[in-house]
């Protein structure tokens, strides 16, 4: 005779109430926690942004998720809101706590016809699956596993783009699985379900972070009690737009096949890289400092500064651009701090120029390939110039174009070529002016064409 089945808590469903930033990067820094930025019983319509409405005005939201019994919370705003029987989940340790062992006392289809009394009994028989009744117990459920494919409109090549890396989640109510796209934007869930199902995305991984404004994490909540695949073509305007634009050029700068060092690595020493999303107009920076500790860095803004919506080859490009910055300030904190600004921001235009030219073509690009700018245009006042700190230098040393030749007295001289970005990264380390560059190039690489070296870099040491 089998012994009697014993129902226990085994979970606990809880949140957390960040209350400053410190506390925010603890709580997503703890990879054995799964947060959701919204109550788990809660049912959200595609796109929508839960707001708490006894939280309005504050930086921080609760945070939602479900811990084994014995859990103990890092910070003091929390709250255990039910406990949970969930004897099949294996949970990975968290605080010492061993994991659950998948129990042997109930099958999968035991738990479905129980969790659809469960549901019945707590008065939220809407959210139970659907099991006939002329299926036999050990029938009862069809369990299937989700998958999502994530794609984003390019607004420039008229196509839409599968973005790889992107951590797509199943959910219902306390159980979930994840899984992350592939090269073709699609992604296969961790574990099976027996019926409906939440679809959403968080915009985060290991080296970086996407947020909605300074503080908030970025979401985006796909359907609720769906029974199929998931398929999201992210179309032009709106976050979510600028969002997948964004992961975009992040994964294709730490994964590059150009022999540039990854701009940030996460450890145990560094938070990851947070970058942050404004949904109104402004100019896209990367802010060091007090930043770095309380916020986040990098800055992205949804609208140009005349108002009109970023198309998406300027959300690219200048998220690479901005992303150079944070690569050159991890080089030296002190040689960024201290270097010309027309080796700080020449470095960022050339980096965001060959990420650039990985996915649009030469007219595609924002500014081109700067080969035609003048020099009166350079130092010309915004917003008609281009100030003189932004110049083509990484892409003069790097292609086999004189804009002298063509376009005359009034364009910089270029006899030097074959340089690589991994080289000119390489040769920028402990260069704080263009002098010191010019001659860690020429110290540490042998090209044909280095005796140019100071025709080329006195076009722009002498342009102020």
């Amino acid at each position: 005779m089998k012994a009697a089945l014993n129902i226990e808590a085994t979970h606990l469903y809880v949140r957390f109430l960040p209350k400053d930033s410190t506390e925010l990067e603890m709580m997503f820094g703890d990879s054995t926690l799964t947060l959701f930025s919204h109550p788990l019983d809660y049912e959200l319509t595609e796109g929508e942004k839960y707001i708490d409405s006894t939280l309005i005005g504050n930086d921080f939201t609760w945070l939602y998720t479900r811990v084994p019994v014995g859990y103990t919370s890092p910070i003091s705003q929390y709250e255990v809101i039910e406990q949970l029987y969930l004897p099949t989940l294996i949970e990975s340790e968290i605080q010492g706590i061993k994991r659950q062992e998948v129990s042997s006392n109930i099958s999968n289809d035991w738990w479905d016809i129980l969790e659809n009394k469960s549901f019945e009994l707590t008065g939220n028989s809407n959210s139970a699956q659907k099991i006939n009744s002329s299926q036999t117990i050990q029938k009862a459920s069809n369990r299937w596993t989700p998958k999502a494919t994530i794609r984003v409109q390019d607004n420039v090549t008229n196509t839409y783009v599968p973005l790889q890396g992107v951590e797509v989640r199943a959910r219902w109510w306390f159980n979930w699985e994840k899984g992350f796209t592939d090269v073709n934007g699609k992604a296969t869930m961790s574990g099976s379900f027996s019926g409906k199902l939440n679809w959403s995305i968080v915009w985060d991984s290991h080296d970086w972070d996407i947020r909605s404004g300074f503080y908030g994490q970025a979401y985006y909540n796909g359907p609720d009690g769906s029974k199929s695949d998931w398929n999201l073509d992210i179309g032009i305007g709106g976050k979510s737009f600028v969002y997948g634009h964004i992961h975009r050029a992040c994964y294709n700068y730490w994964n590059n096949n150009l022999g540039l060092k990854k701009p940030f690595i996460d450890n145990f020493w560094k938070q990851k890289i947070k970058i942050a999303v404004y949904g109104k107009a402004g100019r896209s920076y990367f802010g060091s400092g007090w930043r770095w500790l309380f916020g986040a860095p990098v800055a992205i803004y949804e609208l140009e500064e005349n108002g009109s919506p970023r198309n998406s080859n300027r959300i690219f490009n200048t998220t690479i651009h901005e992303i150079a910055h944070v690569s050159h300030w991890e080089m030296d904190h002190s040689d960024f701090y201290k270097a010309d600004d027309r080796v700080v921001e020449s470095y960022a235009v050339g980096i965001a120029y060959v990420f650039s030219a990985q996915v649009y073509s030469a007219g595609q690009i924002p500014h081109g390939d700067f080969q035609s700018i003048s020099f009166d245009v350079y130092t010309a006042p915004s917003p008609d110039g281009y100030e003189s700190k932004y110049t083509a230098l990484v892409i003069d040393l790097m292609d086999n174009y004189n804009q002298r030749a063509d376009w005359g007295i009034n364009r910089p001289v270029d006899n030097v070529s074959g340089y690589t970005i991994a080289q000119i990264e390489n040769a920028m380390k402990g260069a704080k002016t263009l002098e010191k560059w010019r001659d860690n190039l020429r110290d540490k690489y042998d090209n044909p064409t280095e005796n140019n070296l100071d025709e080329l870099f006195n076009n722009y040491i002498n342009w102020r």
